[in-house]
């Protein structure tokens, strides 16, 4: 359990889709905000915590923001129509969040980057 991340995104499940017939499939989610792992509930058959929101810090008048949030919006635009790992339904996805904070939370949940 030392190995858990503390602050997480929870997010609601809005498509799975079969990528082929080996049992593979893609998940496209939207995060819905931040939240704290305050306890382990059960770890058999699969873990289970206890969870309380974490607020966001809005970023409603900063201009500097949203233009970066435009950007990367079009960037991942961009590299989804490059990459096959990407169903084409995820820019329905980006282009449908209206909230910039969720905006950038979605693309973080989806990207396929390891962390070290």
């Amino acid at each position: 359990m030392d190995d858990l991340y503390h602050t997480a995104v929870f997010a609601k499940l809005l498509r799975l889709i079969d990528m082929n017939d080996n049992g593979q499939y893609t998940a496209i989610i939207q995060a819905l905000g931040r939240c704290e792992l305050c306890s382990v509930v059960r770890d058999e058959p699969y873990l289970v915590g206890e969870v309380k929101a974490k607020p966001e810090a809005m970023h409603a008048d900063d201009a500097e923001f949203s233009t970066a949030v435009q950007k990367l919006r079009h960037d991942m635009e961009e590299y989804i129509h490059k990459n096959e790992q990407f169903p084409d339904e995820s820019i329905f996805a980006i282009s449908n969040i209206s909230n910039e904070v969720l905006t950038v939370n979605y693309i973080a949940t989806n990207l396929p980057v390891a962390i070290a």
